[in-house]
């Protein structure tokens, strides 16, 4: 880890990913931190940008000179690419900030920001002064987002990390769980619930082994239990990633993931794509062939994917939560790390209100427009979404009181 230098001129830059350069220096910085979340490595969102959407990272660099980002990558507007004084903090704060974000075009030539998909956030290390650097920080990016013209700001928040102190609302969303690794295979295997141990060892004796992949050489097998795993549970088209999102990290993250897969009878039946941080490891994708459920693979693939992380000097495994809470999903997870409950938490803030009220009268109006035509919308996304603009509505294709719900119509 580097020690930061006091006194060293610092400056708040955004990085575009889209822009060589800065790519290299946003790289660059991620390589330099002590966690190097994987969620955060522009590798990781960019297969996922829909049309128009600018893949950034908000920085502060005040540590090592020699590690610091190029001097060439200002802060960037939309139409600019040169410095900004008044973007630079008028004191230096040692300490580094790595904040990757999403800007999503609106009406108007306006935007919002939204951090990457997982776990993200501004991050922060070395910092002498933490409040002091949030200040800093935080004011170079209002001025920013000033001329983006950002109305709001979404935060996914890590759960291990530690992360700039946010200047908006902090809302708790789901409980997840994150497994604490003991410094033994023994301790952690008494770790957990009584019925991962039991289904494990029903899984071994049923003759299930397990393999490991940390080349993505076998991607084809994962791509099909993983693609059958979300038709069988209809899951969003948006979730069905595609060979290219996965080849893209094998490139850019060498020695950054691993497929842990439940062998049986020679083939695949389950599978486990494991992110790999410095410190922390994050189950992110998987599946398991619906014709092996009964013999209990995929517990398998999840304490041998935890015993990996501990075995390669990680300190925590985060297994994510449910859909929503309390479900089935919830409650297997919960299984592996039955005492590491933690909240899930995104953060929200409006950074342009007479704009945000203006959208989101926009799609009242919307609705109301529909509702108009004898149509029935219903709401896809719940009262507590935010931004409220971007809510979806879906348009049955029967009347309100039948079975059918599939959507006609969903707006964005």
């Amino acid at each position: 880890m580097r020690t930061g230098i006091r006194g060293l001129e610092a400056g708040f830059r955004v990085f575009d990913a889209s822009v060589p350069a800065e790519r290299a220096a946003w790289v660059r910085l991620w390589e330099s931190s002590p966690m190097r979340l994987p969620f955060a490595h522009p590798a990781f969102s960019e297969p996922m940008l829909e049309p128009g959407d600018r893949l950034v990272a908000a920085v502060w660099d005040g540590g090592d000179p020699a590690t610091a980002p190029a001097a060439t990558a200002p802060v960037t507007a939309p139409s600019a690419r040169t410095a900004d004084p008044a973007t630079t903090a008028p004191h230096a704060q040692t300490g580094s900030v790595l904040h990757a974000l999403v800007v999503r075009r609106l009406p108007g030539n306006s935007t919002d920001l939204i951090s990457s998909y997982g776990y993200a956030g501004p991050l922060v290390w070395d910092a002498d002064d933490v409040p002091a650097l949030a200040r800093s920080f935080w004011a170079a990016f209002a001025q920013w987002a000033a001329r983006m013209r950002a109305v709001s700001e979404f935060v996914r928040f890590p759960l291990v990390d530690e992360v700039l102190p946010f200047p908006g609302t902090t809302t708790p969303r789901l409980v997840n769980y994150v497994a604490a690794l003991p410094g033994s295979a023994e301790d952690l295997w008494a770790s957990y619930a009584p019925k991962v141990r039991q289904n494990t060892r029903r899984a071994l004796r049923s003759g299930v082994t397990v393999e490991f992949d940390t080349t993505g050489e076998r991607l084809e097998q994962f791509l099909a239990l993983y693609h059958s795993t979300m038709v069988r549970h209809e899951s969003d088209a948006w979730y069905r990633f595609d060979a290219s999102c996965f080849e893209r990290l094998h490139r850019e993250l060498p020695g950054g993931f691993v497929y842990v897969y439940a062998m049986h009878e020679s083939r695949p039946v389950s599978v486990d794509l494991v992110l790999l941080g410095s410190q922390t490891a994050y189950y992110y994708l998987g599946g398991t062939d619906a014709g092996a459920f009964r013999l209990r693979p995929n517990e398998l693939v999840k304490t041998a994917a935890i015993e990996h992380a501990r075995s390669t000097g990680r300190t925590h495994y985060v297994l994510g939560g449910g859909l929503e809470t309390g479900d089935g999903l919830e409650r297997y997870k919960r299984g592996f790390a039955p005492e590491g409950a933690q909240m899930f938490c995104s953060g929200e803030r409006i950074l342009d209100d007479a704009a945000y009220a203006s959208l989101t009268c926009a799609l009242d109006h919307r609705v109301e427009d529909v509702r108009a035509s004898g149509r029935f919308p219903d709401w896809v996304d719940g009262p507590d979404y935010f931004p409220a603009y971007r809510r979806r509505f879906a348009v049955p294709s029967t009347s309100p009181r039948a079975h059918s719900s599939r959507a006609e119509e969903r707006v964005r």
